[in-house]
């Protein structure tokens, strides 16, 4: 892939159709991976923000659901969401998704979610000197 240098317009990158090509099979590849299974994804949008008298904290807004199918630029899941009337868990939401959109995405398992990579000062310095320590424990 050709690499773009630091002083390029970083939107030429979708300039060529080639470009274009090599961005979807690369996405394409990456969410196959992830094809029937159950996902945690981040779009970049935040579900409300905590106000209080001294700062704010924007709570991200998580979206779970089964991949169904990859269309072109496009994700197909079968979400999960909380029934308003029942208040119980439910599935069957379809929901179509950019894929450009997804800034982040893991598959729903016992490993993390993606609500613990978003760090404040103080546990991003935690977790730089246990990595450099070597005392991350993975």
């Amino acid at each position: 892939m050709k690499k773009i240098t630091d002083d390029a317009n970083p939107i030429d990158v979708f300039a060529s159709a080639q470009n274009s090509d090599n961005l979807r099979k690369f996405s394409d590849e990456l969410l196959e991976n992830f094809m029937g299974k159950i996902c945690e994804i981040y779009i970049g949008d935040q579900a409300e923000v905590l106000q209080f008298e001294d700062y704010s904290v924007p709570q991200n807004c998580i979206i779970y659901g089964r991949l169904v199918e990859i269309l072109d630029r496009f994700v197909k899941l079968d979400c999960y969401f909380i029934d308003k009337q029942t208040k119980q868990l439910r599935s069957g939401n379809m929901v179509f998704i950019n894929a450009f959109q997804i800034r982040a995405m893991t598959e729903l398992n016992s490993h993390g979610t993606l609500n613990d990579i978003f760090l404040n000062a103080k546990s991003s310095e935690k977790v730089r000197q246990a990595i450099l320590t070597g005392k991350s424990g993975k």
